[in-house]
């Protein structure tokens, strides 16, 4: 019986050389990420929005970084609104806007809109007057101050002030009967001390005394009858 020679096929793996192997670098940002990022708050974005509405109308405020470095100021108005925004934002060198108030401690970049062309470039004028120290938006507020009074000379004497002294004020006057008030009394009169007058002022006041007992003085006046007698006979033309 012929013999069946069976031919077994074992599976081979084929194995190809490797090549060098590539180790993944993961890559971490250089620093601590201390910063945030939002969009604009309601009282920044209506700050960006008044300064931008003024610049693109007012001649004096139109491109502000270039009236900046041409050594020009704001309008007045301008320069108003232009103190709103600057309280509420600030920008570094990087071209980015930042609040001026952190939140947890960290930095907030705040998101301009692209078309507020005006406020960036008064973002970017602020920038550049802190750096060359020349101050394009002043934060201090005007206060009205009162004309100085003139300088004394050396032989002037100061001036003293003078003391008025005011008389008590008097109760309110009684409505009724039934009140009863205690009035202050009238001022007394001088007293004059007549020992002081001598013994010949004495005497005379001694006798006028006397003579003013002696007499009885009346005084009268004519009668309308006597009056009318006078005038017929011509006393009184």
């Amino acid at each position: 019986m012929p013999s069946i020679h069976r031919q077994s096929a074992m599976p081979t793996v084929v194995t190809k050389p490797a090549g060098p192997r590539k180790e993944r670098v993961v890559g971490f940002v250089k620093g601590e990420v201390t910063g945030i990022s939002r969009p604009a708050n309601i009282a920044e974005s209506w700050a960006l929005y008044d300064f931008e509405m003024h610049a693109r109308a007012c001649a004096e405020c139109r491109n502000p970084y270039d009236v900046h470095r041409s050594g020009r100021q704001l309008c007045d108005e301008g320069h108003r609104l232009a103190q709103q925004v600057a309280h509420f934002l600030y920008m570094k060198r990087d071209g980015e806007a930042y609040s001026t108030e952190e939140e947890d401690r960290q930095v907030v970049r705040v998101e301009i809109q692209p078309t507020y062309e005006e406020a960036r470039g008064l973002l970017r004028a602020i920038e550049r007057g802190i750096r060359h120290r020349r101050q394009f938006v002043s934060m201090d507020r005007s206060y009205h101050i009162a004309p100085r009074l003139p300088l004394r000379t050396k032989n002037q004497k100061p001036v003293q002030p003078v003391q008025v002294e005011q008389a008590p004020a008097l109760p309110p006057r009684p409505k009724g009967n039934h009140e009863q008030y205690e009035w202050p009394a009238s001022p007394r009169q001088a007293v004059i001390n007549v020992a002081k007058r001598g013994s010949l002022y004495e005497s005379d006041m001694e006798e006028q005394r006397r003579n003013f007992a002696k007499y009885n003085i009346e005084v009268r006046e004519p009668s309308h009858r006597d009056m009318r007698e006078h005038r017929h006979s011509g006393y009184y033309r």
